[in-house]
């Protein structure tokens, strides 16, 4: 689990698109594929570079690539993060051809 606070548009969108899903008559609302593929390509630990590979190799077919993108240009630039933008382009190449 990873608790942030809305500082960023993407932060705000990732709200706004959020599933949820009950558990134990509980409803909790969780992050979609998309927008932890960005927040992970930020971060971009060991643990993360093997999340996001195994989440575009098993789920490519169930992704929105448009957005992804969007939300990785908008992130490099609001985060100062000019690295987002190559990384994804290569991983991008790279597992979905």
């Amino acid at each position: 689990m990873d608790l942030r606070s809305a500082s960023l548009p993407l932060d705000v969108q990732a709200i706004r698109r959020a599933r949820e899903v009950v558990l134990f008559r509980i409803p909790l609302r969780f992050v979609t594929l998309e927008d932890l593929i960005a927040y992970k390509l930020a971060r971009w630990e060991p643990i993360d570079q093997n999340d996001v590979r195994g989440v575009l190799e098993t789920q490519q077919d169930h992704l929105d690539l448009e957005y992804l993108e969007a939300a990785v240009r908008g992130l490099a630039e609001e985060a100062g993060l000019p690295e987002l933008l190559p990384r994804w382009i290569h991983l991008k190449e790279e597992i979905l051809g």
